[in-house]
């Protein structure tokens, strides 16, 4: 800055304000060091300058595997908005770390980031008392859970359940199923708790056999709905508590044999890119990524210069999107009714 200021003719704290977009300098002047600037290619060390005020506008971004399809959408939309805010990201995939977490913590200290969106849905505790200790504010996802320097982004299943469980009904299926996330997961509590919600809503029969626990992911997802299929009285529709654990029970159906969309219906839950690429085409709850990034970044921004301050719950809600995985219930002669 010391050279720019030289070439310029002005003092290095003009040219900082310059740079800033101060409105204490007056236009000739700063067209002036505008153009040093450019010729320049002039590049601030903003770590530097971070380390020196104590913040660095970097917000860390934990998540659990890149490759998941659920999180590029999110990724991408945090760094749009980081641009508008005039921040930068560092990203960190827990499984791609020895210590999963606690590495990826680790690394978020050492660049004394200013904030941290944790999107996975089983958080190290102790990784997270260091932030605190650090007293660096985090943002969670759906553990609804606040706290000094803690915010959470809730993701409100209800809506679009309660849309599926009425759609479902008009498409004459009585008797529904459902494949969860990780068993003792407080994101897989919710969405169970949520599922039942809206069955008992819609007047169905909760059925225990009917509830299989799975792992969000595909494996899960074929291992579950086999044990679903080989049941005396199996269910005729399926929810799942998200797009990939219903695509491997869409796959694993049609290797029993069974036609999705007209031998069992199958309703996921993200909407991520791939559900429409699926034969058939999944149903599912649309969960907006662009409003959870938002949201995330809102959460951290809401700390401010205020890291220990109590945080704040924020929501977002998902929707049905209909398409061709789910049909009309095939009904067998002299079937009871499960209501």
């Amino acid at each position: 800055m010391t050279d720019i200021a030289r070439l310029a003719g002005v003092s290095t704290s003009t040219v900082s304000r310059v740079f800033h977009g101060s409105p204490l300098v007056n236009e000739e002047t700063a067209q002036r060091v505008r153009a040093v600037l450019n010729d320049s290619r002039y590049i601030p060390d903003g770590l530097a300058r971070g380390l020196k005020s104590g913040i660095t506008n970097i917000y860390g971004l934990v998540i659990t595997d890149i490759t998941n399809p659920f999180f590029p959408e999110i990724v991408k939309e945090f760094e749009s908005i980081a641009a508008e805010r005039s921040r930068e990201i560092m990203l960190t995939n827990i499984d791609f770390h020895k210590n999963g977490m606690g590495d990826s913590v680790r690394r978020l200290l050492t660049w004394k980031v200013d904030g941290v969106a944790i999107l996975t849905s089983n958080p190290d505790r102790r990784s997270m008392d260091d932030l605190t200790a650090n007293s660096i504010p985090m943002a969670t996802l759906d553990r609804r859970l606040l706290g000094p320097g803690l915010s959470d982004i809730a993701v409100d299943n209800l809506p679009g359940m309660i849309q599926g469980m009425a759609y479902l009904d008009n498409l004459g299926h009585k008797k529904i199923g459902y494949i969860g996330g990780l068993p003792g997961e407080a994101i897989s509590k919710h969405r169970r708790g949520e599922f039942i919600h809206a069955l008992k809503k819609q007047g169905f029969a909760v059925r225990s056999e009917y509830i299989k626990a799975g792992d969000f992911r595909i494996s899960g997802g074929a291992a579950a709905i086999q044990e679903l299929l080989v049941l005396n009285d199996p269910p005729t529709a399926i929810f799942t508590a998200n797009d990939m654990t219903a695509i491997g029970a869409l796959h694993a159906a049609q290797k029993m044999g069974y036609k999705v969309g007209e031998d069992i219906s199958i309703i996921g839950l993200d909407d991520i890119a791939f559900a429409e690429m699926t034969t058939p085409a999944l149903t599912t709850l649309r969960l907006s990524r662009p409003r959870m990034a938002r949201a995330f970044f809102d959460a951290l921004d809401y700390f401010g210069s205020r890291p220990s301050s109590i945080g704040q719950q924020y929501t977002v809600k998902t929707s049905l999107v209909i398409r061709d995985s789910t049909g009309p219930a095939k009904v067998k002669k002299n079937q009871r009714s499960s209501r």
